[in-house]
């Protein structure tokens, strides 16, 4: 993975924050991937540090923090867990960021992940997410969009899906 420099990434993050306050937050992840660079990475801190920008971040702070995940996660592949805990929380924000980033996991994470949200109690997060597969196509996402066609309740969720299938089997 290229990135600029420790010091040259904290700078570029801090002119995407909404919230100056929360550089902190964002400064930790970089650490955290700049750590993992050098040969220097605990999974236990990693993890904290992912789910505080992802929890306590306004805009631009977790939007950066799930890009930096997505950059190390194929790296150190433990990490993918993030975003199947953010699926089973019980804070509606962050389910939202696990459903923003869904469709931009590698294809076997993304289908584990829209499984756990595609029984998401918030329509508002099964919406998102059926929309995001009308314009995305997933390895083994028409199988998904299918099952979850079978279980979805609102019509304004199944019009999406199916949508998303008729992309599925066009892409």
């Amino acid at each position: 993975m290229h990135t600029l420099g420790r010091e040259r990434e904290k700078e570029n993050a801090r002119s995407y924050l909404r919230d100056a306050a929360d550089a902190p937050l964002i400064e930790a992840v970089i650490d955290v991937v700049h750590d993992q660079l050098e040969g220097r990475f605990d999974f236990d801190h990693a993890r904290r540090t992912f789910l505080a920008a992802f929890e306590l971040g306004h805009s631009g702070t977790w939007e950066q923090a799930g890009s930096w995940l997505r950059k190390i996660a194929p790296e150190q592949p433990k990490l993918h867990s993030i975003w199947l805990e953010l699926t089973g929380s019980t804070k509606l924000k962050l389910r939202r960021i696990a459903a923003a980033f869904a469709t931009d996991l590698p294809p076997e994470r993304a289908i584990r992940v829209i499984q756990a949200l595609s029984r998401d109690p918030s329509k508002t997060i099964r919406l998102k997410l059926a929309s995001d597969l009308t314009v995305t196509s997933i390895e083994g996402g028409e199988k998904v969009i299918g099952f979850w066609l079978q279980d979805e309740d609102d019509d304004a969720v199944r019009s999406e899906l199916e949508l998303a299938r008729q992309h599925a089997t066009t892409a």
